[in-house]
């Protein structure tokens, strides 16, 4: 059954009955003792945006109820005789509670034309809203604990997320009991490999848990800490960071009050400066906003991920290794020769760029750079060479002294192999023509080829293209170049890199490339008690 009147109407018949205060007039009326401002939106509104200082919260569907004195809901607030000036998100809601109020007898009432958006954009003061103090270990009757979080997909990756303040306070250090946490949220160490148990996605893409709180370093909005989960061995390793869900850090701050409200425009672009704590360096994320929140939804298309979304743009600001005695090329060398057991000499470049990588050419392991997941993973002496590979690499590059203490560090070094392009059929069954990309690259990831490319990762394709005489600029035809697009097993990725060579030394000021965030759940994750006691 169609309605008789639709919303529109309605608010323009309740403007046209109430008195509506310009927003600039509203600002003149703050700190009046005369005057009680009041917040009608709904209270994730207030903790994720702020609100007017002073204001009283009355949401939306209990405001009749609080304002009758005969009601058993009754605030004595509104038995007061001063002016109530009313607000919501935009202006619409606030003008049918006005006409409500007005409606019950109410007479000295008013609602801010444009509402708390308005009010932000011409400057008004903003405070935050007191949020109760975190429930960060809920013991239940059944024997778990239960803390809040979010399961989300950055990039082609997923994680679990939480604020800081939310962990059980022995979580909030990093050590053993933060580790042991995170290890049962995801589900390891799991000898069946399938994290059954838990959270995980039984892959390296979706092993991932980040821990997000306020900055503690100037110029930045929120500190970024990403471990990486082990599947079926018991540690969690902490000495790099995740590209892919770089992109949904930003979505996350907005979302859960981490960001300044007054910097979240309504409509538009909300710039977050993020510091990515694991390894000391800046990532700028510009996240969509519409009416105030985060747009995840849109028609922005990344290989490895299902559905369009809306597109976030990273920039991964001198992400190169290069300061505190640290080189970009860690051995000085664009080009090395490393000593693998059971293959021999092998040309690599070592870069450390977004991630420390090592660098092959395809052919020379025996592949053409056009294989997808299960050429790699299901074969055992394949998947053997290459680590291999990456421990002779970890040596070269003084991450590890002995080759044992590469099984602890299995995030990084990464290890990947390059080859010039040439068609190939990607995963979903997507042709991929030469034409169409500068190189193939197939990048493993916590000992298994990647369904496509890890984020930090193709950082480091970008800067080793931009630098003539790598093995990724051969690859890619040779020459100086800003932007690369190269394929992987999922598709195309197209990523930029500013290099510059200064006294013999190169050095990449910055890394540019569009991801797409989504939020998957939102509520508590459960972990049985005895793991946080």
């Amino acid at each position: 059954m169609a309605v008789k009147k639709g919303i529109r109407q309605l608010v323009d018949e309740a403007n046209a009955r109430i008195t509506t205060i310009p927003v600039e007039e509203a600002r003149a009326l703050l700190g009046d003792p005369d005057v009680q401002f009041v917040d009608i939106r709904d209270v994730r509104e207030l903790e994720r945006e702020g609100l007017v200082p002073g204001a009283f919260h009355a949401p939306r569907g209990m405001l009749e109820f609080w304002a009758d004195p005969d009601s058993p809901y009754f605030k004595p607030v509104f038995g007061q005789d001063r002016r109530f000036v009313l607000y919501c998100q935009s202006g619409w809601r606030s003008a049918l509670a006005t006409a409500a109020l007005q409606d019950m007898g109410l007479a000295r009432v008013a609602h801010v034309a444009g509402g708390f958006h308005a009010w932000k954009a011409a400057g008004g003061e903003v405070a935050r809203k007191e949020t109760r103090a975190p429930a960060a270990a809920t013991r239940l009757a059944g024997g778990q604990v239960r803390i809040p979080a979010t399961y989300m997909r950055g990039g082609t990756s997923k994680g679990v997320f939480f604020r800081l303040e939310d962990l059980p306070e022995a979580a909030r250090v990093p050590g053993p009991a933060r580790d042991a946490l995170l290890m049962r949220v995801i589900g390891s160490p799991d000898p069946y490999g399938k994290h059954t148990d838990g959270m995980g996605g039984a892959t390296s893409s979706t092993s991932k848990c980040v821990i997000l709180s306020k900055a503690t370093v100037p110029g930045h909005d929120v500190d970024y800490l990403y471990g990486q989960v082990s599947i079926d061995s018991a540690f969690v390793d902490w000495s790099g960071n995740c590209g892919n869900l770089s992109a949904a850090v930003g979505p996350f701050a907005i979302a859960n009050g981490l960001i300044d409200p007054a910097r979240v425009p309504k409509d538009g672009t909300c710039t977050v400066r993020i510091w990515q704590a694991n390894i000391g360096k800046t990532i700028v994320a510009r996240v969509p906003v519409v009416d105030g929140q985060v747009r995840e939804t849109g028609d922005f298309e990344l290989d490895g991920v299902t559905f369009p979304a809306a597109e976030i743009v990273l920039e991964f600001v001198d992400p190169s290794d290069d300061g505190d005695g640290g080189a970009m090329f860690p051995t000085g060398n664009l080009v090395d020769t490393l000593d693998v057991p059971g293959i021999g000499p092998l040309q690599a470049t070592l870069i450390s760029a977004g991630i420390p990588t090592v660098f092959v050419n395809a052919a020379d392991i025996g592949y053409d750079g056009t294989e997808l997941q299960p050429a790699i993973n299901d074969d055992r002496a394949a998947l053997g060479m290459l680590e291999a590979i990456r421990v002779a690499g970890a040596l070269r590059m003084g991450l590890i002294r002995t080759p044992e203490e590469a099984q602890t560090r299995q995030h990084t070094p990464k290890v990947a192999f390059v080859a010039p392009p040439k068609d190939y059929v990607a995963s979903s069954g997507k042709a991929i023509a030469a034409a169409d990309i500068d190189l193939n690259v197939r990048a493993l990831s916590m000992g298994k080829l990647h369904h496509a490319m890890m984020g930090t990762a193709s950082v480091a394709i970008a800067t080793a293209a931009a630098v003539p005489g790598t093995l990724v600029n051969l690859a890619a035809g040779g020459g100086r170049r800003d932007v690369v697009r190269f394929g992987h097993p999922s598709g195309t990725l197209q990523v930029g890199a500013s290099v510059e060579q200064v006294d013999g030394r190169w050095s990449v000021t910055k890394a540019v490339m569009s991801r797409s965030a989504r939020v998957l759940m939102e509520g508590w994750v459960r972990v049985p008690a005895d793991v946080v006691a």
